[in-house]
């Protein structure tokens, strides 16, 4: 349908301009996203994405789990993580402390299926040295 990118920081659901969608109408399945460079996206709900193509949802800047809130992200094609980019479902200064929250991302989604059709990849083959999942 679109490509949906940020124009700032906020909650997945906002529906305030730039903040973060740059039209300020959140992504849908059947759109790709772009989460631009120091823009961070948080995951406040259940949402889809994605237009079951190879590159769905692009980070640049950070994809983050709400840690008020649980959330689960279906991502209809590849979650590509670019060097610089960052997912944050929990770390140790910040973890998901709360056990009854939960934050999942779901992925190789697709209108027709098969193993290994889509993942969550980088364009580093170090990025995932340093990722951290923290919660309890």
């Amino acid at each position: 349908m679109a490509v949906i990118q940020t124009g700032g920081s906020g909650n997945w659901s906002s529906t305030t301009v730039n903040a973060p969608w740059t039209t300020g109408v959140p992504p849908v399945l059947g759109d790709s996203v772009v989460i631009n460079t120091g823009h961070t996206v948080t995951i406040d709900g259940t949402y889809s994405a994605g237009d079951d193509t190879a590159t769905a949802i692009q980070v640049f800047g950070t994809l983050k789990a709400s840690r008020a809130v649980s959330s689960l992200l279906t991502v209809r094609g590849r979650l590509f993580l670019t060097t610089g980019g960052s997912i944050d479902y929990g770390t140790q200064a910040d973890p998901i402390s709360n056990s009854a929250i939960t934050a999942f991302i779901a992925g190789n989604d697709s209108a027709v299926q098969a193993n290994n059709k889509y993942d969550i990849e980088s364009d580093s083959v170090n990025l995932w040295a340093g990722s951290i999942v923290t919660g309890k």
